[in-house]
């Protein structure tokens, strides 16, 4: 289980966030991506549950929540890696040549890229983002 936690505030630690997200359910693992060039955290994460039920509570407690300062509110939802594990599982080799993907507004080639090494080993990784 994955998901993904945006609007953080920069303070926030890994021990931060399995905290919050640890009464409701096991946190298996916690990820704040940061800055390749600063270190920086970057103002989001991801947390990973046993199982899709404690996801789902913290999904429904939390989203709206404010915390830190920060309003959680529409930025905690399951991960975009959840709809493409699948698809890792089931070749060892996958080749995306075309995807039309309406994600939410923010999507990023980087936040694509964190959400799909969660589940894959990726070479190499292009996104061309088309505004209609």
């Amino acid at each position: 289980m994955s998901i993904y936690v945006g609007n953080l505030s920069y303070e926030v630690t890994e021990d931060d966030l399995t905290a919050v997200f640890a009464e409701y359910g096991s946190v298996k693992r916690v990820k704040l991506p940061t800055d390749r060039e600063t270190g920086r955290m970057r103002g989001f994460g991801f947390v990973e549950m046993d199982t899709e039920a404690e996801e789902q509570s913290a999904i429904d407690a939390l989203d709206g929540a404010e915390w830190c300062g920060r309003d959680l509110e529409k930025s905690i939802k399951p991960s975009l890696a959840k709809i493409v594990a699948p698809l890792a599982a089931a070749a060892a080799v996958v080749v995306v040549a075309a995807v039309t993907l309406v994600g939410p507004k923010g999507l990023t080639s980087s936040l694509l890229l964190i959400s799909l090494t969660a589940y894959l080993a990726i070479s190499r990784f292009s996104l061309i983002i088309v505004k209609s």
